[in-house]
This record gives structure tokens, C-alpha cells and sequence, in this order.
């Protein structure tokens, strides 16, 4: 099957309500495999890009949208869809070093569907790989659900899952101010309070790690 037979399979209204036009999946397409085919790790073109997979190319869309409207060139990017060095889970992207910005992950999941184990041992990947939540982003596809949703499902997983979480970087979470401002948080039945805490709102600096496009 050629790539562009590929591309026409259930876009442009036709498949996945969420899915872009065939134009414009051609014209992310085009840019992201000009600009970054020697980043990629093979699975992204096995699994979801040239495959008739609906989740995986949903999904691959999705990041090549955002990266496209960012204009990401290929000497920002260290590695796409690779294995972190210290964990057996996968990123999607990596910057080179000297950006503030050390990675992406994107989501293009309906709410229902995040926030499994899985993706929390993803996150705790990351989390491992980081100094700051600044140097990650999370950039979900806004088309499933608002903003709000998506801050609101973190709040959730890092409440419950907050021992976890605080344990696999504690440094990160040091860091962040308590909701009553009486000092940073110093240890994991903090971070459970924090997120537990009625008065916090999606508003916090918190969340400015979770991006929707």
C-alpha cells in the first residue's frame, strides 16, 4: 500500500471524528518526516504511521500537528518515540540539550481512557529524567476534551499515587510551595495533602506542565 493510500483510510471525515483532513494530515505528514526521519525510532512507522491503526495514528497526528505549529526543526530534537535510558518506557520527544524544554509527551486519548497504570509508570519515567516539571510538557489533543479535564485526571493520579511519585524524584517536588504557603513540600504526605486540598484549583502553577492543542 502506498503511503498516501495509507493517509486516505478514515480521514476527512470519514473514520475518526477527531481526526484531521486528508490535507492536512499530508501537509503534517510531509513536514515531520522532511524535518525529522532520522529521529524517529522505527516503530513509529511500522506501528502508527503507515498502518490502517486508528488509535496509533490518531496519535501520531496529533504530535505532528503540534510539532508542525511549532515549527520544531530537526537540529531541537535529540530522539522521537525512543526508550528512556533508565526505564523500559518510551518518550515521544526529546529535545538536544540547553533547551528549557527537555520533553513532550502527547496524548490524544478520550478522558475514560487515561490514566491507567501504564500511563503512570510512563509519567514516573519522565519524572526520573527531569530536575524541574518545566522541562516537561504534556500536550493533550483539546478536540477529546478541555484543558480542564485533563489538569483534573493529574490531580487525581497524583493523589493517589502520591508516595510513588514523590519517591522517584523527590528534588522535583521540593520545589513547589504549599497551598497555605507556610513552606515547599517535604515529603510525600505533602504532595497527598496538596492535591487533596480543596482550595487548590487548575489554576496553580502546578499544572502548567499540561498543555491542550
Amino acid at each position: 500500500m502506498e503511503i498516501l493510500d495509507v493517509l486516505r483510510v478514515e480521514v476527512g471525515g470519514k473514520g475518526l471524528p477527531h481526526m484531521p483532513t486528508l490535507d492536512e494530515v499530508i501537509g503534517n505528514t510531509s513536514y515531520c518526516l522532511k524535518e525529522f526521519a532520522d529521529k524517529m525510532d522505527s516503530k513509529i512507522f511500522g506501528q502508527e504511521l503507515l498502518t490502517t491503526n486508528r488509535n496509533g495514528r490518531d496519535g501520531i497526528q496529533h504530535m505532528f500537528k503540534h510539532m508542525k505549529a511549532n515549527k520544531y526543526k530537526n537540529a531541537d530534537i535529540y530522539a522521537i518515540g525512543a526508550k528512556f535510558e533508565k526505564s523500559s518506557q518510551y518518550y515521544d520527544v526529546k529535545f538536544v540539550d540547553g533547551r528549557n524544554l527537555k520533553f513532550i509527551e502527547y496524548k490524544s486519548w478520550l478522558p475514560n481512557n487515561f490514566g491507567t497504570q501504564e500511563h503512570i509508570n510512563q509519567f514516573i519515567a519522565y519524572l526520573r529524567e527531569i530536575e524541574s516539571l518545566d522541562e516537561l510538557n504534556y500536550v493533550f489533543n483539546v478536540s477529546k476534551a478541555d484543558i480542564s479535564v485533563w489538569k483534573s485526571k493529574f490531580k487525581t493520579i497524583f493523589k493517589n499515587n502520591a508516595k510513588d511519585i514523590w519517591n522517584c524524584n523527590e528534588g522535583v517536588f521540593k520545589k513547589i510551595i504549599k497551598i497555605d504557603e507556610s513552606g515547599n513540600l517535604e515529603d510525600w504526605e505533602d504532595l497527598y495533602d496538596f492535591f487533596n486540598d480543596k482550595s487548590l484549583t487548575n489554576n496553580n502553577s502546578i499544572f502548567n506542565f499540561i498543555k491542550a492543542n
